[in-house]
């Protein structure tokens, strides 16, 4: 197996489970949100730097970006609603506006769960949802766990919005598609339903 992998591995997916901590806590945060949106922001300066180089040095991709672009040798989507032709800024790193004008035209619901790797814009999204981190809850586990259980959450949300390179995500995405469950890209413009009925998921 490689790194980033791709669908190929899929069928592992099927047999990875969460622990029962880690269980317990995605279904409290599950309980407390009802039907919720979970999105993941990669903005810190390490992860901007290497966003940028998707233009100073022309990328076609980036670590896990496979997962929201069509194949060279098979321009057609297979499996997912959001293929994209080619690889952006916009897909890898969106600053405020970006955010909030991309949440507010797709995403109906009202309550949408947070996790980042640095800032997470929450007192911008505030105005326009109700906005929540882990720390909102009344969770009692160790440190260490936190990444777990929001990949959890994001595997288990109705509706998660994630980061096109990014490996973090791509996990959650992964878990998602072996559920059927909805997953958007940042910068990429889902496609409606009737388009792509005769997908695989």
């Amino acid at each position: 197996m490689r790194f980033p992998s791709d669908d190929s591995i899929l069928y592992v997916h099927k047999f990875i489970n969460f622990s029962s901590i880690i269980l317990s806590a995605v279904k409290t945060v599950s309980d407390e949100l009802g039907e919720f949106a979970s999105i993941h922001l990669r903005n810190g300066p390490d992860w901007r730097k290497a966003c940028m180089m998707i233009n100073s040095h022309k990328l076609s991709n980036l670590f896990t970006s496979y997962q929201c672009q069509i194949p060279v040798k098979c321009q057609v989507s297979i499996s997912l609603n959001f293929k994209i032709k080619e690889l952006k800024l916009e897909h890898c790193f969106q600053n405020q506006n970006d955010l909030i004008e991309y949440l507010k035209k797709y995403v109906k619901l009202k309550n949408i769960f947070i996790s980042t790797d640095h800032h997470d814009h929450r007192s911008a999204l505030s105005v326009y949802f109700n906005t929540f981190r882990l720390s909102d809850f009344n969770l009692s586990m160790d440190e260490y766990l936190i990444p777990f259980v929001e990949l959890g959450i994001h595997s288990n949300s109705d509706l998660f919005i994630a980061n096109c390179p990014s490996s973090f995500s791509a996990f959650a995405v992964k878990q998602r598609k072996i559920k059927n469950l909805k997953t958007y890209f940042w910068g990429v413009t889902p496609m409606p339903v009737s388009a792509h009925s005769n997908d695989e998921l």
